[in-house]
Order: C-alpha cells, then sequence, then structure tokens
C-alpha cells in the first residue's frame, strides 16, 4: 500500500514530507484521550453524586424520624397533662358551685380562668402535635358537660378518699 504525503513547510521555510496517516493518528490519539479523560471525570462525579444522595437521603430519614419522635413526645406529654388537669378543672368547677363566701369565690373564679387558659395552651399543643404527624382531624360533637364533674371525679375520688375531702 502507498501512504500518502503531503509537503509542509517548515518554519524555516524547508520543506519535509510526513505521512499523513501520522496526523490522523496523532489526532486520534488526542480525541481517545481526551474521551478517556472526559469519561473518567463523569465516572468520579457519577460517584460522588451517589455519595451525596446517599448522604442526603440518611439526612432526611433523620430529620424525619426526628420529627416524628418530636410529634410522638408532644402528643404523648399533652395528653399526660390534660387528664390531671381536666380533673382540676373539674373540681373547680364543683368549688364554683358551691355557696361560698365572696372572697373564696373571687378566688375560685380567678383559678377558673387560669385554668381554662392553660388548658388552650394544652389543647394548641396537641394540635400542633397532630398536625405535624397529620393525624389532625376535625370534628364536630355534642358533649354532654353536665357528666364533666363526674369524669373528673372518678379521676380524683381516690385521692380525695386519701386525704378525707368529701364530695357533695
Amino acid at each position: 500500500a502507498v501512504l500518502p504525503f503531503r509537503r509542509f513547510s517548515c518554519s524555516a521555510g524547508a520543506a519535509s514530507s510526513i505521512p499523513l496517516y501520522f496526523v490522523v493518528l496523532t489526532v486520534s490519539l488526542i480525541f481517545a484521550w481526551m474521551l478517556e479523560r472526559t469519561e473518567r471525570q463523569e465516572y468520579v462525579i457519577r460517584i460522588q453524586l451517589d455519595e451525596e444522595i446517599q448522604v442526603r437521603k440518611a439526612a432526611e430519614k433523620a430529620a424525619l424520624d426526628a420529627r416524628d419522635a418530636e410529634t410522638n413526645f408532644l402528643a404523648r406529654m399533652s395528653h399526660e397533662i390534660r387528664t390531671p388537669l381536666n380533673g382540676i378543672m373539674g373540681l373547680i368547677d364543683l368549688l364554683s358551685e358551691m355557696d361560698l363566701a365572696e372572697s373564696p369565690q373571687d378566688l375560685v373564679v380567678r383559678m377558673k380562668g387560669a385554668g381554662n387558659h392553660l388548658m388552650a395552651i394544652v389543647n394548641d399543643v396537641l394540635d400542633l402535635a397532630k398536625v405535624t404527624a397529620g393525624k389532625l382531624e376535625l370534628k364536630s360533637s355534642a358533649m354532654p358537660i353536665y357528666e364533666m364533674p363526674g369524669i373528673c371525679f372518678d379521676l380524683f375520688a381516690s385521692q380525695l378518699t386519701e386525704k378525707h375531702l368529701r364530695h357533695h
């Protein structure tokens, strides 16, 4: 086979013959090197991206777990606080229905107002926990208010007995 030749002039003006296939081979090697380098960089970037995705997924899972733990804690604590608070509010209701002198009655009214305020705060905390957990359901229901003192009394009946207190 006959190789094609081209004549190129050097800077000094001298003519030299370089086989065309050396030029093609050199250009091909340069392109192959550039392609290999690009593929290597792409591989490294892909590995880094996969690692970053794993780190972010782990962080997201940790954040969700922390949120769930916080939500469960808030819900549990709100219920724990609400139970004795309902008992206290029931006892205050019982006191307010009794014939007391004016000064103690005023104190009972103040206690009732403070208790209602505290109950509203506890309810808000519980609602926040439910919203965070995505479990808040709004429903309308009738509540027989006349049963509330009895429920509260039942909560604290043993403590009243221990302290030799009577319920009328």
